[in-house]
């Protein structure tokens, strides 16, 4: 999180993060033998010049215990794999599996990825996170068993717990994927957390405003 926060300063092209378990896990599926260090895995990438990657190159030298240059194509592919098996990871290993999205500042990087690390331990659930890391966002993705009754029942706590405290550190349930069905409850937290309720009228408002007869979506959120 350290180097996420320094090489952000440089506005690079690309800035991706995998923690440990997404690392095994895509060492494990793609057979891969990337290192699998507990801080995990940042990835950056830039479209400028030799020396700006020198820059990133120095950060890196102060943070990381390996740095990783692809030479090739295939490299650079084999490397950004990594993120992308540690965001479906869970969806591979188990028979269930919930997508987490939470944004926080910048600034809060380090509190959430270590919130969701004290969670992995409470709970006693499977969770890989992943994310758009210079844009705050993360991906904790739960994976578990939905015929395992206790089991999952860890796994929705463990969700709202990592929910709740990304608004709790100032930022939001969701980065991009959206609300949907299953965070209507947890926006309504997020709004009155933020003593932003009138925000759900102006919401319904328009709604009504452009489908007065209530056809559009119906049973969902503005119903």
């Amino acid at each position: 999180m350290d180097a996420i926060l320094a090489i952000r300063k440089l506005n690079p092209l690309i800035l991706e993060f995998s923690d440990y378990y997404g690392i095994v896990a895509a060492n494990k599926i793609r057979g891969f033998s990337y290192p699998e260090t507990r801080g995990g895995m940042v990835l950056a990438d830039t479209d400028f010049d030799e020396s700006y990657l020198e820059d990133i190159k120095k950060i890196m030298e102060k943070n990381a215990s390996k740095i990783i240059i692809p030479e090739n194509k295939d490299e650079f592919n084999n490397i950004f794999e990594v993120r992308r098996i540690a965001f479906t990871a869970p969806g591979i290993l188990f028979p269930g599996f919930i997508d987490g999205d939470v944004v926080v500042p910048l600034s809060k990087l380090k509190d959430m990825i270590n919130f969701v690390y004290k969670t992995r331990e409470k709970y006693g659930v499977y969770i890989a996170t992943c994310g758009h890391a210079g844009d705050g966002n993360l991906h904790p993705q739960i994976g578990g068993n939905p015929d395992d009754h206790e089991n999952w029942r860890n796994v929705l706590l463990a969700m709202d717990d990592i929910n709740i405290e990304a608004v709790r550190l100032g930022g939001s349930i969701s980065g991009e994927h959206g609300i949907g069905r299953i965070k209507k409850d947890l926006l309504l937290k997020q709004l009155k957390y933020k003593k932003q309720d009138e925000t759900i009228i102006i919401m319904k408002n328009l709604k009504k405003m452009f489908d007065p007869k209530n056809i559009l979506n119906r049973g969902n959120f503005f119903d």
